[in-house]
């Protein structure tokens, strides 16, 4: 079990979109308890600009997007 853990932008990504490592992340986020989670204040920044080339590839709808920057 695991109390406490720090993901970079790339790991809580997996927890929104579906590629390599997202099934241990999101394993991981419905664990009990839980675990706390720290990450960089970057973070917000830096997911929005990876959702937003996302979306500009096609990989992510404009209505999913809206809804994980909200």
């Amino acid at each position: 079990m695991i109390a406490v853990a720090y993901f970079d932008t790339g790991d809580l990504l997996k927890h929104y979109v579906r590629e390599i490592g997202s099934g241990w992340v999101n394993a991981l986020f419905g664990s009990s308890p839980a675990p706390i989670i720290f990450t960089s204040q970057l973070t917000v920044v830096e997911a929005v600009c990876a959702f937003s080339r996302r979306l500009r590839e096609g990989a992510l709808s404009f209505l999913k997007t809206q809804f994980l920057k909200s």
